[in-house]
């Protein structure tokens, strides 16, 4: 059951990326037993998680330096 659920959520993807970069992921996800797609996936996640708290970290900073605009900061 979950495993049809996990398919239906799921798309393929496919891009160009320069040969050389292909064949030395290839041979570092073979050597660390990982499927590529699992590699890909796990840094694709990673990278969301990094962004989206960036993303937050910068529309605090707006916020507050917005709050901050109507206020002299040399007292």
């Amino acid at each position: 059951m979950i495993q049809q659920q996990m398919i239906k959520e799921t798309v393929q993807m496919n891009f160009h990326c320069p040969r050389y970069l292909k064949q030395e992921f290839d041979h570092l996800a073979t050597f660390r037993r990982q499927s590529m797609a699992s590699v890909l996936r796990g840094l694709m996640e990673q990278y969301v998680r990094d962004e989206s708290t960036r993303l937050r970290d910068d529309m605090f900073r707006r916020r507050v330096m917005k709050g901050l605009a109507g206020y002299d900061l040399d007292d």
